[in-house]
Formats: structure tokens, C-alpha cells, sequence
């Protein structure tokens, strides 16, 4: 059954806001659906949503080669979450990709994994080819609690570069496997990234 949803009428404020950020528009010659009110809406909301991290979740994220493909969808590199339990998936592609070194090819600043059959066969991998990570952690609560404190580490420059206070990094929840010792389902799984990210950071 298809149901109808009301968008609320426009209309004006008493104080009337609108008829001075109009002005504004026009003052500035930002006549177009661009310009600095469009971009500082979206920096207010991509605050109230994910605090002072940026993120992006990969709700359909079970197989190690969508984790590799999230790896680079930033044009930059990203902290990675990865992890949990296997279902008989090659770890191979994936750890391959964490440890190659070639031009326009993005390696995380930091892998964050979450515990689970599936991250024993990738951390195997991933020590024959000397790639570090952080874990694994039996929860993700207590993972975001460890990034947090790395973030906040003197040194961070280090590891982030030297432009980290001023640019945010994205944070790339893309687990790679199935995590049902730890969620329902998928849905269940980014729903509490989400949150534990807005209550941790």
C-alpha cells in the first residue's frame, strides 16, 4: 500500500529571516543553489550526525572485496573498520589491497578490526605482509574508545599528517564479514555504528 507523505507549507518567519538572507544572496551574488549557507548547512549537519568524525557506512559491506573498493571512495585515505565472522570468504583480495603501495592507491592511516573467525584469516594475511592493525576487539565500543584516544594523541600528526586538526577524516565502518556474534543483521550492525559514534566522539 503506497501512503502519502505531507511536506509541511512554506511560510515566512516573524522575524523575517528569510527576506535577509534573500537580500544577502542577492548582496553577494550568490544567485545559485551553491554558496556558503548551502555549504554551512551541510557542515551543521554532518556535525549533528556524526559528531567531529566523518563517516561513511557500508551497511551491505559482508565481502572483503566491497571493504577494499570503500578503501579508496574517498579520494583519500581513511581509518578502516573491518572485521567479524567468516563465511568461507577469500581474505586474500582485501589484504592485498590494505598492503599495496602504488600511486593513486589509498592505504588506511589506521585498520581498526573487530574480533571474529573471518578476522583471524585476514590478520593472518595481513602479518605476512607486515600491515599493521589495531585489535581485534570484542567490542565496537570499545574499538571507537581506543580510535578516539588515538586521535587525540599528542603525535597524531604522525600518523594523520600534519593537516588532521583542520581537515576530518573519514571513518570507513566496512566490516568485510558477518558480525552476527555481535548484531542482528547488517541494519542492526550500522545503526549502532551510528550511534556509538555520535555518543563516543
Amino acid at each position: 500500500e503506497r501512503k502519502t507523505i505531507y511536506l509541511c507549507l512554506a511560510h515566512m518567519s516573524d522575524e523575517g529571516f528569510e527576506q535577509k538572507y534573500v537580500k544577502e544572496a542577492f548582496d553577494t551574488n550568490w544567485v545559485v543553489p551553491m554558496g556558503p549557507n548551502v555549504n554551512a548547512f551541510e557542515e551543521d549537519l554532518r556535525k549533528f550526525v556524526t559528531g567531529n568524525v566523518e563517516s561513511a557506512v557500508y551497511q551491505d559491506s559482508r565481502w572483503p572485496e566491497a571493504t577494499a573498493a570503500a578503501t579508496q571512495a574517498f579520494d583519500q585515505s581513511v581509518v578502516l573498520v573491518a572485521g567479524g565472522t567468516d563465511k568461507g570468504l577469500d581474505f586474500d583480495f582485501l589484504a592485498q589491497s590494505l598492503a599495496k603501495k602504488e600511486l593513486h592507491h589509498y592505504r588506511p592511516y589506521e585498520i581498526y578490526l573487530l574480533s571474529g573467525t573471518g578476522t583471524d584469516k585476514l590478520t593472518a594475511l595481513l602479518d605476512q605482509l607486515s600491515v599493521k592493525y589495531v585489535g581485534p576487539f570484542d567490542s565496537l565500543q570499545m574499538l571507537l574508545g581506543i580510535m578516539k584516544t588515538n586521535m587525540m594523541e599528542p603525535n597524531h600528526d604522525k600518523v594523520y599528517g600534519p593537516f588532521f586538526e583542520k581537515n576530518y577524516i573519514p571513518v570507513v565502518f566496512s566490516p568485510g564479514a558477518t558480525s552476527f556474534g555481535m548484531f542482528t543483521n547488517e541494519f542492526d550492525r550500522g545503526n549502532k555504528f551510528k550511534d556509538l559514534v555520535r555518543s563516543i566522539f
